[in-house]
């Protein structure tokens, strides 16, 4: 498989390339980010390292059947407030 981009790993972390190009040093050096392959070109990244480090850095987003509490009728809780019917 073809190694990461810039822009595949700005994706992956939810922010945009010029957010990545920004905080990438501050990434390896706080984050322990792996650095890039070496050469000439735009930089890029080993695919497996990169995933690794993912599965680490990033929050832990849990399953989508998580309860989930309902809104409040803020119609309701307006109502009451301003003393009107809703």
């Amino acid at each position: 498989m073809p190694p990461y981009r810039t822009g595949a790993i700005a994706h992956k972390l939810g922010k945009s390339s010029d957010w990545f190009y920004r905080h990438r040093a501050q990434l390896q050096a706080e984050h322990a980010m792996p650095a890039p392959l070496p050469g000439p070109g735009h930089p890029r990244w080993r695919r497996d390292l990169i995933d690794a480090w993912l599965a680490g850095y990033l929050p832990q987003v849990p399953a989508n059947d998580a309860t989930v509490q309902p809104e409040p009728d803020w119609r309701i809780r307006l109502a009451v407030a301003y003393r009107r019917a809703p």
